[in-house]
């Protein structure tokens, strides 16, 4: 993994997160932490998507290292579908950007944008989000 490409370029596997997040890759590390947003998680086997968003001081960053770290980032429906098929099926996700947001954002703001996103894609009919 080379520098960070910019927010809407981000386009990574799982591995790569990994990789970025062990790594502590300091472009990354840099750029995902001084941004709220909303982002992409796209299960490549099923084409189903899960809308998220970040917000706090640790931004996209700090969301991020916890999928990093297990794939699911404590998230009860990616949790559900790692249990289904297994830990080792989270090298199947795709991770990206939607929409950025400024890190002093309200919650609610940034909720308002994950929920656009989520009626946009159908990620709760079709997808792998429940709320």
């Amino acid at each position: 993994m080379g520098e960070f490409p910019g927010y809407s370029s981000v386009l990574i596997r799982h591995d790569q997160l990994r990789h970025i997040v062990n790594r502590d890759l300091v472009t990354w590390r840099a750029a995902l932490k001084s941004v709220a947003g909303v982002y992409l998680i796209t299960d490549t086997t099923s084409g189903k998507h899960y809308v998220g968003s970040a917000y706090g001081t640790d931004g996209i960053w700090g969301r991020w290292m916890g999928y990093s770290a297990n794939g699911h980032g404590d998230n009860s429906e990616l949790r559900a579908l790692l249990t289904e098929r297994g830990a080792g099926h989270a090298q199947h996700f795709q991770y990206s950007i939607l929409e950025i947001c400024d890190l002093l954002a309200q919650k609610s703001e940034v909720w308002t944008r994950e929920g656009h996103w989520k009626d946009a894609l159908c990620s709760r009919q079709f997808g792998l989000n429940s709320n």
